[in-house]
């Protein structure tokens, strides 16, 4: 399937279907933040419904209950094909927290060092709080945003961003309007 793509148009679907028709490196900058996987979380369990309503959640027709190595292999097989349409300077920004299963933890890491990306750096986002209280832990107040790119070689950082923390202290609600304009000098000037 084939789609003619306007610029500045938000589409619907499935990931890989639709990136499969982009051609290969086209695309400068990619932000995405995929489902976590939580079906296991009891909290979320006990009342879904609420919870979703309060996270603003909808995901129409997806239920998010993956076994751990499906949910990983998929996230391996939707970086490599947005690494694929990625330009050779362009960038992915993949928003993911840790996972939690039975006192574990797993990091994205896990899967990012198993898929074609190449790792830049890992963004602190400091969300100022979230739902996902558990008395067994610290609190977590932060997401991670890794920064990936395609090629090691040939990527121009912007010296202007540098003096940007590695720290992102940004309510939910106001992360894109920090993350686009970052990249925005890139994206105009192909820097």
């Amino acid at each position: 399937m084939k789609y003619d793509f306007e610029l500045n148009k938000i589409y619907t679907g499935d990931n890989i279907e639709i990136l499969r028709t982009f051609p290969t490196s086209c695309i400068d900058l990619i932000v995405t933040s995929p489902n976590y996987n939580n079906w296991r979380n009891k909290r979320v369990q006990k009342k879904r419904e609420d919870y979703w309503k309060r996270t603003n959640i909808i995901y129409d027709n997806f239920e998010d209950k993956e076994t751990d190595e499906l949910y990983e292999a998929k996230q391996i097989k939707i970086i490599n094909e947005m690494i694929r349409v990625l330009k050779p300077t362009g960038t992915l920004c993949y928003n993911h927290k840790d996972r939690i299963h039975n006192f574990e933890v797993t990091s994205p890491l896990k899967w990012i060092m198993k898929s074609d990306a190449k790792y830049r750096q890992r963004i602190t986002w400091d969300r100022g709080g979230m739902q996902a209280y558990n008395p067994v832990r610290f609190y977590r107040v932060d997401e991670d945003i890794y920064i990936l790119g395609k090629e090691s070689k040939g990527f121009t950082w912007n010296p202007n961003f540098a003096k940007y923390l590695s720290i992102w202290k940004i309510a939910p609600n106001k992360i894109s309007m920090v993350i686009l304009p970052l990249f925005q000098r890139k994206l105009s000037n192909g820097v």
